[in-house]
């Protein structure tokens, strides 16, 4: 298969850049996916079911050409293990304790480390953006101890069901209910939706439940059990 040449969308090195999985193939990331990105993501959660709106198919998963092939190991290094680790817990709870009426669901995490967790979704975000997009993230990921964290992001997380379509979304301006604009990236990789607001060009806060972006300070040796209460999104909203 021909190596896909360009940047990397984390150091910003030239060359060849290797597939990342979005989650990680030890989250289950290993089957054929629909793959719909930007305003074609956006239509698609507006009209629920997805039917004619472009999408690409992918044989390998769900992911992109995005990473070199030294950030893509530090990471599958240092990040993904937590993160599949957690992933996989709140899916086999999403399976059997997610009801319809649900409007949130308050899942225990044992062990949790929340630094290694979030570093994973944020170079996600990266690998589903163009090169340099969330170049401020750059020297946060690449040393994993490192706590400064930009403040102009907030990230949000929520509850989805396990028959919604993995879909990702590239930094979209959108308007909220009161005509608010919305600056953001997301991802959905079920059973959790991420999102992940741009404040310097948002004209308000948003105001919704799972905020996680504490979590993306804290010391890389903090491990605890902890309880997150995280509301669960309409498949069609």
């Amino acid at each position: 298969m021909r190596k896909t040449i360009g940047h990397c969308h984390v150091c910003g090195k030239y060359g060849p850049l290797t597939f990342e999985h979005i989650p990680p193939q030890s989250a289950g990331n290993t089957n054929k996916t629909k793959i719909y990105r930007s305003e074609d993501a956006i239509s698609r959660l507006r009209q629920g079911n997805g039917e004619g709106i472009h999408y690409q198919q992918s044989q390998r998963g769900m992911g992109y050409d995005a990473l070199c092939n030294s950030c893509n190991s530090y990471f599958g290094r240092h990040y993904v293990p937590e993160f599949s680790r957690v992933f996989n817990q709140l899916n086999t709870i999403v399976i059997n304790e997610l009801k319809p009426e649900y409007q949130s669901l308050a899942i225990q995490i044992p062990s949790f480390r929340p630094l290694a967790f979030c570093k994973q979704i944020i170079s996600n975000f990266c690998t589903i953006n163009k090169a340099g997009a969330l170049s401020d993230c750059k020297d946060y990921l690449l040393n994993k101890e490192e706590r400064n964290f930009p403040e102009r992001y907030r990230l949000y997380m929520a509850i989805i069901g396990k028959d919604s379509t993995a879909t990702s979304m590239g930094w979209s301006l959108t308007l909220g209910n009161s005509g608010e604009i919305r600056a953001l990236t997301y991802l959905c990789m079920p059973p959790i939706t991420l999102t992940l607001y741009d404040m310097d060009r948002c004209s308000a806060m948003p105001v919704i439940a799972g905020d996680m972006t504490s979590i993306s300070t804290t010391a890389w040796d903090e491990i605890s059990d902890v309880t997150l209460t995280l509301p669960v999104e309409s498949a069609s909203k």
